[in-house]
């Protein structure tokens, strides 16, 4: 009898728990700071002399000597 009592009170809590008003979340308006940019020239005018060259460089030669003539491609690429 206590048992079913309190699947009883059980049951009846959890209905009226749903009956609540569900209002939904309003989201917080947060403010932001801003910044006008005006375009303006560059003074510093920096130069460099020297060679560019990749980091990392591999000595790869062909085992046969001769020239390429042609290369062929399995598909063809459209202009534009």
């Amino acid at each position: 009898m206590a048992v079913g009592l309190r699947l009883l009170m059980l049951g009846v809590t959890l209905a009226a728990s749903g009956c609540g008003e569900n209002t939904p979340k309003v989201p917080e308006v947060r403010s932001v700071r801003t910044l006008a940019v005006d375009p303006k020239p560059i003074d510093d005018d920096r130069r460099a002399v020297g060679e560019i060259r990749p980091r990392y460089e591999s000595d790869i030669g062909f085992r046969v000597a001769g020239k390429v003539i042609a290369r062929l491609l399995a598909s063809a690429v459209p202009a534009g």
